[in-house]
C-alpha cells in the first residue's frame, strides 16, 4: 500500500502499468478466441497456453526491443506520434480492406 508522499519503484510500477494496460486491452480481443479453438480441438490447454505464450513472448520481444532502441534515438514524443501513425495507418487499412471485400 502506498501513503502520501511514496512512490513505486519504476521497475515494478513498469511491471504493474503493462501488465494492466494489456490484460484490459486484450479481453474480448481475437487472440483470445483464436486460443480457445485449439484448446477445444485438442483438448489439451496446457500445450496451448505454452505455445501462445511463446508466441507472444517472440512477438512482443520484438517490440520491447524495438521501443527501447527508439527511447536511445528518438524523443518520447517522436515515439508516441510515431505509433500513433503507425496505429492509425493500420486501422485505415483494415477498414479498406473490408470496404474493398464487401463491394
Amino acid at each position: 500500500m502506498l501513503h502520501k508522499g511514496k512512490t513505486l519503484d519504476p521497475t515494478i510500477a513498469a511491471f504493474i502499468e503493462s501488465f494492466l494496460s494489456i490484460t484490459v486491452s486484450e479481453l474480448g480481443d481475437k487472440t483470445q478466441i483464436m486460443t480457445s479453438a485449439p484448446a477445444t480441438r485438442f483438448g489439451q490447454p496446457i500445450a496451448v497456453f505454452s505455445g501462445a505464450l511463446l508466441a507472444f513472448a517472440a512477438i512482443d520481444g520484438v517490440s520491447i526491443l524495438l521501443a527501447g532502441s527508439l527511447r536511445k534515438r528518438l524523443a518520447m514524443g517522436k515515439v508516441g506520434q510515431i505509433s500513433a501513425i503507425v496505429f492509425m495507418a493500420i486501422g485505415i487499412l483494415r477498414l479498406l480492406e473490408t470496404v474493398w471485400a464487401h463491394s
